[in-house]
């Protein structure tokens, strides 16, 4: 007969798959079996939401205007043509983008990925033919061991039955990281790093990004896609930079 004590143990091992139980990833306390997130209430409720975005970049608009587009891109249009973007990226969410970046904590890609998918949820236009994660250099990739923009992807793919394309695009140049430059200089870094496959057909696409700073790396390969002839580009990511 075995021990109390080790029924315990082996109850331990099993219990989990049994009810499962979801820690925060924040603060680390139980969410309960009913939350697929890995957030709890409190840690949820105080992600820094972007209200009131502009429709093109997805930057936060300083004050409400009827286009629901801002400044900058009234001045300058991007290549894309649209973007969903949740949360802007300042604490805790840029803590939670650098666990997966630079820690490796993968499942915040899952908790990321669901922010994001609640947010294309809500938009009523049609979905796009395909989606394309922001391609890594193999050199960085090789170094890194993943790419965060395509594992965010491969979730949102699965949950809409949206192809996921990983081959068409390329990152033919190994750029500088971008961290620290200004919008014209991470412009110039970015310039040319992408190339498209001759026999890319899709019309509407999606770009997947973790991180949109300035936007600068996102219309580097949306205008490629747009040279490539696709002719509606949507730029999905998980948390912003904003302006205001």
């Amino acid at each position: 007969m075995r021990s109390p004590d080790s029924i315990r143990q082996v109850c331990g091992r099993i219990l989990p798959y049994i009810i499962p139980v979801s820690f925060c990833v924040l603060c680390g306390e139980k969410c309960g079996s009913s939350n697929h997130n890995h957030l709890c209430k409190q840690c949820f409720s105080d992600l820094p939401a972007i209200l009131s975005p502009c429709n093109i970049c997805g930057d936060a608009l300083s004050i409400k205007v009827s286009s629901n587009v801002c400044g900058s891109c009234l001045h300058t249009r991007p290549f894309y043509h649209k973007s969903l973007i949740p949360l802007e990226y300042s604490f805790p969410v840029s803590h939670l983008v650098k666990l997966l970046k630079y820690k490796d904590k993968v499942l915040v890609s899952s908790v990321l990925s669901q922010i994001l998918l609640d947010r294309i949820r809500q938009d009523a236009s049609g979905l796009p033919e395909i989606i394309i994660p922001v391609p890594l250099h193999p050199v960085r990739l090789m170094r890194r061991g993943f790419n965060q923009s395509a594992l965010i992807a491969e979730t949102i793919s699965k949950e809409l039955k949206i192809p996921l394309d990983q081959k068409s695009c390329r990152r033919i140049r190994n750029t500088s990281q971008q961290t620290g430059f200004d919008k014209s200089q991470r412009g110039k870094n970015i310039r040319n790093a992408f190339s498209v496959l001759n026999s890319f057909s899709a019309k509407h696409v999606a770009i997947v990004d973790d991180v949109v700073t300035t936007g600068s790396t996102v219309n580097e390969l949306a205008k490629t896609l747009h040279h490539a002839g696709v002719e509606k580009i949507e730029v999905w990511a998980c948390a912003r930079t904003v302006s205001v």
